[in-house]
């Protein structure tokens, strides 16, 4: 069993840092045309931009000012300060409740699922208290466990549709789980005895399948608050930090491991393949990148001293090159296709840093922090496409056509030509949100733009 203790006192560090404001605006929706809803014009925009659709307003769904909304998968046992929600197709989940200065918690959680057309509510439920959630369903199902904060863990799913609760108690020491194609991977025991055991099954036959164990393992406080397991494409990820291994979805066989004695590799997922980070023992720098399919074998292998950090690396198919060190490669066959100079930032010579921080298609975005630029860099063959002068952004997301930065304004550059299509000021769709986590997504159905108090759909 996991030393509460420790997990309580992890718990109150992490939120001791956290500070969390929620700002208050109002709902607001769209009258229907033809059966879809139509779209209000933002002030001070041009007709090329998007217009609100729905917005989702926390304080009004639980009544009470300070309420706000946070990402449904996260922890429910203290206060993450993560604004989100979670995209289901024609539904999307997120979670509303009241933010506890004095305790940390997150106290009333509710599970909201959201027609994602128009921004009704379509069912609300009692989180009760969760360890954590899939970002997929599972046969119509938002699959959760309790929190192992609880005496008795149990499975907790929410139904899509009508947000009914199942509460399934196991004898399990669950801390992750991940679902694929209506199949659900579960990851228990306890990880600092090595006794690590990983289930598949189904939501209602969590070892239907098949069950694994591991010789893995790792200290409570390094699992306590990231993605243990994740599951992609015939390949599963077990991520204990000191410790990682893989393993095929189909029947559990174990294709690689790494970790102590080795202390050197870091393990991601990067689109279909598996990105392994090589580094030093004493210093911790990196010397190289390898690059897995999902049976553990090395398509690229890299001795380049630095890595590249894409916020979005899934590409529209296989076709398009995957981004390792300076460098364009096949990601089918480990070809190396093209190098670019503009993939690298090194002014001191001796200090190289990666500079690529988002995909989207096949067009790889790239920061000059010299010249305080962005470049778009065709994927395909390395050619810059386009160069602008920016300054810092949030984040950024994509709406099939642009590139949507955002701060105080959201920005959208087309992605082939470097040209601005539209701008939108902040405040004049919320009030002030400066001091709340933000969000844009892009989804089947708009881009979600979400803080602590709202969820506002442009389209």
């Amino acid at each position: 069993m996991p030393d509460r203790t420790k997990l309580a006192l992890l718990a109150a560090a992490m939120t001791a840092a956290l500070t969390v404001a929620a700002a208050v605006v109002s709902v607001s929706y769209a009258l229907a045309v033809d059966g879809r809803p139509a779209t209000t014009h933002i002030p001070g925009t041009t007709d090329a931009a998007p217009g609100i659709a729905w917005t989702l307003d926390a304080p009004t769904l639980l009544d009470h000012k300070y309420a706000a909304f946070r990402n449904p998968t996260v922890p429910t046992h203290f206060d993450s300060g993560e604004a989100g929600f979670t995209d289901f197709g024609d539904v999307f989940v997120t979670m509303a409740g009241l933010p506890n200065h004095r305790s940390g918690n997150f106290d009333r959680a509710t599970m909201i699922g959201v027609d994602a057309e128009d921004g009704s509510v379509l069912w609300r439920a009692d989180a009760g208290s969760i360890g954590g959630c899939s970002e997929r369903p599972a046969a119509g199902k938002f699959v959760c466990y309790s929190s192992s904060f609880e005496d008795d863990q149990m499975f907790v799913t929410f139904d899509l549709n009508d947000g009914e609760v199942t509460r399934t108690p196991t004898e399990w020491d669950i801390f992750g789980l991940d679902t694929f194609e209506d199949r659900v991977y579960t990851i228990e025991g306890n990880v600092e005895d090595n006794d690590v055991r990983v289930h598949a099954g189904t939501v209602d036959d969590p070892d239907a399948y098949w069950s694994k164990a591991f010789d893995i393992g790792a200290g409570w406080e390094e699992i306590a608050f990231g993605k243990t397991i994740t599951t992609k494409n015939g390949a599963g990820l077990i991520d204990l930090g000191r410790a990682a291994a893989g393993f095929e979805l189909e029947s559990g066989t174990q294709t690689w491991t790494a970790g102590y004695p080795d202390c050197s590799e870091d393990v991601t997922f990067a689109g279909d393949l598996l990105q392994r980070v090589r580094r030093d023992c004493d210093d911790y720098s990196v010397k190289g990148v390898d690059l897995l399919d999902p049976s553990g074998e090395v398509v690229i292998s890299t001795q380049q001293r630095f890595t590249q950090s894409l916020e979005e690396a899934e590409p529209t198919d296989d076709s398009v090159p995957i981004i390792v060190g300076d460098s364009g490669f096949d990601r089918r066959t480990g070809e190396k296709l093209w190098t670019s100079s503009l993939l690298v930032s090194d002014p001191d010579g001796d200090n190289p840093n990666g500079t690529a921080f988002a995909m989207f298609g096949d067009v790889v975005l790239v920061r000059d922090p010299q010249n305080q630029s962005v470049s778009g860099i065709d994927a395909r063959t390395g050619n810059r496409l386009w160069t602008q002068e920016v300054r810092s952004s949030d984040g950024y997301a994509f709406d099939g056509r642009n590139v949507v930065a955002f701060d105080d304004l959201l920005r959208a550059t087309d992605i082939r030509t470097g040209e601005q299509a539209w701008e939108i000021p902040v405040d004049a769709m919320v009030e002030s949100d400066r001091d709340s986590p933000r969000i844009l997504r892009e989804t089947d159905q708009s881009l979600i733009y979400a803080t602590n108090a709202t969820l506002i759909s442009l389209r």
